[in-house]
C-alpha cells in the first residue's frame, strides 16, 4: 500500500464510516438513559426533499479513484490491492474503469459537467502502473471530469522506493507537468528493522530521499503517513520517527494507530498469539507525543489522525469528514452520491469482468435522513472544530439542541464535549477513547 486517507487518509475516511455503522449495529443493546437519547421526531421536522439532506441538485465535487496494483502486499494491509504480473491486468483494469465511468456518467454524456474541487488516486499504489498505464489513467480522467474548480486539489498517492533514482526523479516532474497538486508518501516508520517486519520495501533514508526529491521537483503540498502501535514499537523509536517527519520539508501529516485486520498477516499472528503489540495505554502516549510535537513544530491538529501546517490541510479527506458527497471508482472503492452509499468488489478479477453497475457494486445503500444525521455527527467530531451549527442547520434544517439536547447537555456536564457559539466538538484528551462518544449520537429507535 502507499501513503487511508494518504490512502490511510482516504482509508481511514471509508473506516471511519464503518466504524459508525459497527457502532450503530451494536448500540440497540446499550441505551437505559432514555431521557438522553436523540430526539427522533426533531429529525423529521427538518426534513427536506433528499433523504440525506442535500438538496437534489447538489453534484459531487469530490473523486476518488482506486488503483489497486501494489509490488508486495504489506503485513497490515487489509485494502482491496493486487500483487502480481501488470500484463495483461493494467489494460484490463484501465478498460474496466472507463466502464465504470461511462456508466456512471451516462446521464451526462460521459462527461462530468460541474466542477471537481478534489480528485483522489488511492491504492494500491497508484505509480506502481507503467509509464503508459499512467498516462492512459491520467487521460481517462481528465475527460471523464474536464471542469476543475479554481485551485483544484489532485492528490497521488506514492511508496518512497519509486520516488527515488532517476526514474523516480522522472515520475515526479510527470505528476506535477499532469497537473498533480500534492503527494501522499507511505512511510509508516523510519526504522529499517520495523519497516521490513511490516513487510514494506523500502528504506528510511530511501523515505527521506523520496520527500527531497518531491520537495525538488515543486511538490510544495506534501504528505507523510506513520503508524504507531506496530509490533516490537519503543515509545523512543515513535518519538524519533515523528521527529524525522518533522525533520523533512513537508505541510502535513498523517499518524494512525495500527489497526489489525483479521484476513492480513497481522491478522492470523494475532490469533496465534505470536504479535507483541505496546498496550493500549503506551500507544495513548504515543498519540499525546505526536500530537505534541506536531504543535510544537507548526501543525495544527484538524482531525483526530491528521497534522497540517497553515495551508496544508487534505481538502479531500475534509469532504469525507465533513460528509459531503463524492464518487469512488476502481475496485473496493466507495461513494456517496445523491443520498446513496456504493461500495465496489474488492477483487480486481471480479472488477474486470464488470459490465453493468450492478456487477461492479457489492453494495448499494439508500442513506436516510436519520442515517445521515448519525453520520454528520461521527464524522464531523473527528475533526478539532466539530460540528459547526450552520452547517448542520443549512443541511438538516434544524439545530444540535433539537435533536441532541438532552445527550449534548449530559456528555458537557461530564467534560466529554465542549459547546461553544460555532458548535459541539471533543476536547483533545477524549479523542485516544472517542467511539464510547460518539456512540451518544446515534438513534436507539432502529
Amino acid at each position: 500500500m502507499a501513503a487511508l486517507p494518504g490512502r490511510r487518509a482516504i482509508g481511514r475516511g471509508r473506516r471511519s464510516i464503518r466504524a459508525g455503522w459497527a457502532l450503530r449495529a451494536g448500540f440497540a443493546e446499550g441505551r437505559e438513559r432514555g431521557e438522553t437519547v436523540p430526539d427522533p421526531g426533531a429529525v423529521e421536522r427538518g426534513a427536506t426533499a433528499d433523504p440525506a439532506g442535500f438538496a437534489p441538485e447538489a453534484a459531487p465535487r469530490h473523486v476518488y479513484v482506486h488503483v489497486p496494483f501494489c509490488g508486495a502486499k504489506c503485513h497490515y494491509c487489509d485494502f482491496a490491492v493486487f500483487v502480481g504480473p501488470r500484463t495483461p491486468w493494467e489494460a484490463l483494469y484501465l478498460e474496466a474503469l472507463e466502464r465504470e465511468l461511462a456508466l456512471v456518467l451516462a446521464p451526462y454524456g460521459g462527461a462530468y459537467p460541474f466542477p471537481i474541487e478534489t480528485l483522489y488516486l488511492g491504492g494500491g499504489t497508484p505509480t506502481a502502473l507503467s509509464p503508459a498505464a499512467l498516462e492512459r489513467l491520467f487521460d481517462l480522467l481528465e475527460r471523464a471530469f474536464p471542469r476543475r474548480a479554481p485551485g483544484m486539489e489532485w492528490t497521488v498517492e506514492a511508496n518512497p522506493e519509486g520516488l527515488v533514482g532517476d526514474e523516480g526523479r522522472a515520475l515526479l516532474r510527470w505528476l506535477r507537468g499532469r497537473g498533480t497538486t500534492r503527494l501522499s508518501i507511505g512511510v509508516q516508520t523510519f526504522d529499517d528493522a520495523q519497516l521490513s517486519a511490516l513487510g514494506r520495501r523500502h528504506t528510511g533514508r530511501e523515505a527521506e530521499a523520496a520527500v527531497l526529491a518531491a520537495r525538488e521537483a515543486g511538490f510544495v503540498h506534501l504528505s507523510l503517513d506513520l503508524i504507531y502501535g506496530l509490533p516490537g514499537q519503543t515509545f523512543e523509536g515513535w518519538t524519533a520517527d515523528v521527529r524525522r517527519a518533522f525533520g523533512l520539508p513537508i505541510d502535513h501529516l498523517s499518524a494512525y494507530a495500527l489497526e489489525v485486520a483479521e484476513a492480513t498477516r497481522f491478522g492470523r499472528m494475532q490469533a496465534a498469539g505470536a504479535l507483541p503489540l505496546p498496550d493500549d495505554d503506551r500507544v495513548v502516549e504515543m498519540y499525546a507525543f505526536v500530537a505534541a510535537a506536531a504543535r510544537d513544530a507548526g501543525f495544527e491538529p484538524y482531525e483526530v489522525s491528521n497534522f497540517a501546517r497553515p495551508g496544508g490541510r487534505s481538502r479531500h479527506n475534509l469532504a469525507y469528514w465533513n460528509n459531503r458527497p463524492y464518487f469512488g471508482f476502481g475496485p473496493g472503492a466507495h461513494g456517496y452520491a445523491f443520498g446513496v452509499r456504493t461500495a465496489n468488489v474488492p477483487s480486481l478479477p471480479r472488477y474486470v469482468r464488470a459490465r453493468t453497475l450492478s456487477e461492479f457494486r457489492t453494495e448499494v445503500r439508500p442513506v436516510g435522513r436519520r442515517e445521515a444525521i448519525e453520520e454528520t455527527m461521527f464524522l464531523g467530531l473527528r475533526l478539532a472544530e466539530g460540528v459547526r451549527r450552520d452547517a448542520f442547520r443549512r443541511r438538516f434544517g434544524v439545530d444540535l439542541e433539537d435533536v441532541y439536547g438532552p445527550v449534548l447537555r449530559r456528555l458537557e456536564a461530564e467534560g466529554l464535549i465542549v459547546i461553544d457559539a460555532r458548535g459541539i466538538r471533543l476536547p483533545e484528551a477524549v479523542r485516544p477513547v472517542m467511539n464510547a462518544v460518539l456512540a451518544e449520537f446515534l438513534f436507539d429507535d432502529r
